[in-house]
């Protein structure tokens, strides 16, 4: 009986050892692999105004990557957290929601939701202004504001077709 055991343990453990390999190889189990540790850490966002770690490419590389058509209100909420001010759009009066992502916990916007925050993003203590319109309770399109180079520049994405209200 016992040298079944033994058997049943060392088949067990090659298991084991195989599937964490794996996962460490092609990075599937999320937790095992340093390459979405680190990943994972310097594109993480945390309660919707900390950017952690994030140089402009890789932040804007994020945002392209995770907000897609199809998104709900919840997804959104799940990723950058309930640390949004809502306002309505001029164009359409529709519902928007602004994120501000800044390395400065103590951040306050200096423009209303519904303003790029200009003097934040120039001055470096905004790294990115993020503006979701939604089509009930789907995504609708986003606008992402940045400064580089100095200037401010936007990053666009719509999920409908047509041109933007005011186009």
């Amino acid at each position: 009986m016992k040298r079944l055991e033994k058997k049943f343990a060392l088949v067990f453990f090659m298991a084991l050892a195989f599937f964490l390999m794996w996962g460490w190889a092609y990075g599937n189990d999320g937790w095992t692999s340093p390459e979405n540790k680190s990943s994972h850490e310097e594109t993480s966002l945390t309660a919707g105004r900390t950017m952690a770690k994030t140089s402009q490419p890789d932040g804007l590389a994020f945002f392209k990557n995770h907000l897609n058509k199809g998104m709900t209100q919840t997804d959104v909420v799940r990723l950058f957290g309930k640390d949004y001010k809502e306002s309505v759009t001029e164009q359409a009066g529709e519902k928007c929601w602004t994120y501000y992502f800044s390395k400065d916990p103590n951040y306050q916007p200096t423009a209303p939701p519904y303003e790029v925050d200009q003097e934040s993003l120039k001055s470096g203590k905004l790294q990115y202004q993020l503006s979701i319109v939604w089509d009930g309770r789907e995504i609708k399109s986003y606008i992402l504001f940045y400064h580089d180079n100095g200037r401010i520049k936007e990053l666009k994405e719509k999920f409908f077709a047509g041109p933007y209200p005011n186009e």
